[in-house]
């Protein structure tokens, strides 16, 4: 009876230790596919919402350039600038202090002003660049917005003559309200500065992230993770023609210096390569922990099956149903299951290289609005009461607006300046309108827009 309870124990226990093994070899190999798939995903995710971030950051710069064009202290400064030179200027520093990426936020009007200066800048340069042969119009950010009109130039990478670094601008021409060429606006963006700007967006748990251009034949690292030496050996030419070859996309590549997991995505508006590298055995180093203390489970429940045997075994002198149930009990045992562990997943960065820009974005809301009362006012002889109406519409706007402007910033001191003189040239373009008042209510909207005007500027 011993022989035989023994040899059924035995064939337990290796039945127990086959399973074991057979199921620890087919979860290693389904859990390792389902987390490098997993991993890759949100790797590739990743690197389009670094890619993103960046265009979200060009765009701003965009969106506020194309605010500081419609200004009619750029438009006109060239005109007056006896006038209106000052107050241009301080209008190009506030908007260097607001975005702290900026290198040089500079004007260059069709005609030199004073008959020598060739543009307006901040940090000022002007009278520098007065006294050499340098010339705008032979520089390709002039000629590009030229050739772009009306929308953006972005340049490649240059070196700036001034400060000798690489930067990079963008650059858009100057239409007055007559719809007349006034000259080119340009923003500058230090590339390094950009570089350790744009760093922040790129915290991954593992991973590097680059930014490349090619650039004449040559690849030219825009942003480079400057803690590792995988650009060194990484990026031949023949990987950089590869991944030219799509807008977006991944691959595996190998080479001398190692086996990579590579993801990408073409920036929209420079044309740059985001471009992500990870080690493939990272994404499944969270696997491993998993499997080794699933193995560590059934080598566990193994043992424990072996010492309640050599347990029983020492009992078996009690009695042979004892015995048998003391073995049943211990077949039937269900196994514990191993809790799952969560698996790590990469961190991701969001739009986060938004600041907080709210004066400036007063000043583009009531230029948008002053750009709709020229609009409504532009043809006298159609001006009618819908017209007029919206008219007072757009100036009770500019009531609050006012109201809300902080007089302690010059940008907003220039402002009000702004909003006199545009609010003295309405006011004489509106007056011949009252001799051809042809009804109450047309009359009754011209004296509200002359309550609206000293409501907003009541030294008028």
């Amino acid at each position: 009876m011993t022989k035989r309870l023994n040899s059924k124990v035995l064939k337990s226990l290796i039945y127990m230790l086959i399973t074991g093994f057979l199921f620890f070899n087919i979860y290693k190999h389904t859990y390792q596919t389902i987390l490098q798939n997993d991993y890759t995903e949100a790797f590739d995710r990743s690197v389009q919402q670094y890619n993103l971030s960046i265009k979200d950051f060009f765009s701003n710069i965009e969106s506020a350039t194309e605010m500081l064009s419609k200004n009619e202290l750029i438009q006109y400064v060239s005109d007056d600038p006896e006038k209106y030179y000052d107050s241009t200027l301080d209008l190009l520093k506030n908007f260097y202090q607001v975005y702290d990426s900026t290198a040089f936020a500079y004007f260059t009007p069709e005609k030199k002003i004073w008959g020598s200066q060739k543009l307006i800048s901040w940090p000022d340069t002007s009278e520098t660049l007065s006294n050499t042969s340098w010339e705008a119009q032979q520089r390709p950010w002039y000629i590009n917005a030229i050739r772009s009109n009306p929308n953006f130039a972005w340049t490649e990478p240059y070196v700036d003559t001034t400060t000798n670094k690489h930067v990079i601008t963008v650059s858009k021409t100057v239409i007055d309200k007559e719809n007349e060429f006034k000259g080119v606006l340009a923003i500058d963006i230090y590339l390094d500065d950009l570089s350790e700007q744009i760093h922040a967006l790129k915290k991954y748990n593992e991973g590097s992230v680059f930014m490349i251009l090619k650039m004449d034949n040559q690849n030219y690292f825009i942003i480079d993770n400057l803690d590792n030496d995988i650009s060194k050996t990484l990026f031949t030419n023949e990987l950089i023609d590869q991944i030219y070859q799509n807008e977006s996309d991944a691959l595996y590549f190998e080479n001398k210096s190692g086996h990579y997991y590579i993801s990408y995505a073409t920036n929209p508006i420079t044309g740059w390569k985001a471009i992500g590298v990870i080690d493939p055995y990272k994404f499944t180093r969270a696997t491993t922990r998993i499997i080794i203390n699933l193995l560590v489970g059934i080598v566990t429940l193994i043992s424990i099956s072996i010492f309640s045997v050599l347990y029983i075994k020492k009992q078996i002198g009690s009695t042979i149903q004892t015995l048998s149930g003391s073995i049943l009990a211990t077949e039937d045992k269900p196994i514990s299951q191993i809790p799952k562990m969560d698996l790590l997943k990469l961190e991701t960065e969001g739009q986060t290289y938004e600041k907080t820009t709210s004066h400036i974005n007063l000043l583009f809301h009531i230029e948008a609005e002053k750009e709709n009362i020229r609009t409504h006012a532009h043809d006298l002889s159609a001006l009618d009461l819908s017209k007029i109406k919206a008219i007072n519409h757009s100036l009770s706007k500019l009531a609050d607006y006012k109201n809300a402007l902080n007089l302690s910033l010059k940008s907003h001191e220039i402002q009000v300046i702004s909003m006199r003189h545009f609010l003295l040239e309405l006011k004489e373009q509106i007056n011949p309108l009252r001799q051809n008042a042809n009804t109450l209510a047309f009359e009754a909207e011209l004296n509200r827009l002359d309550e609206l005007i000293k409501d907003i500027m009541p030294d008028n």
